[in-house]
């Protein structure tokens, strides 16, 4: 049986490559021997931070998605198990 949840991810997929694609780039400043300002590391420590926090809500959506399928159906099997049990003479 396939997890119903499995519709994220298409959307963790497009997020994945946005962030990557905004916030794990280096500047420009970077690129030529590392002469960035103060204010310009600063600002891309920052993004890389936003784009880790992300990732980790992603990560966490995808598994609290997974606990509560899997919990809604261990629920469903006690309920049909506790049905058999009272129907056995």
């Amino acid at each position: 049986m396939a997890l119903p949840e499995l519709g994220l991810v298409e959307y963790v997929a497009a997020a994945e490559a946005d962030t990557n694609k905004k916030y794990m780039g280096r500047p420009p400043c970077m690129l030529h021997f590392n002469d960035c300002t103060q204010t310009e590391d600063l600002r891309y420590r920052l993004l890389v931070e936003k784009g880790q926090k992300k990732h980790i809500l992603i990560a966490w959506t995808i598994f609290s998605s997974w606990l509560l399928y899997k919990v809604t159906d261990l629920v469903g099997q006690v309920e049909e198990l506790r049905l058999q049990l009272r129907r056995r003479p």
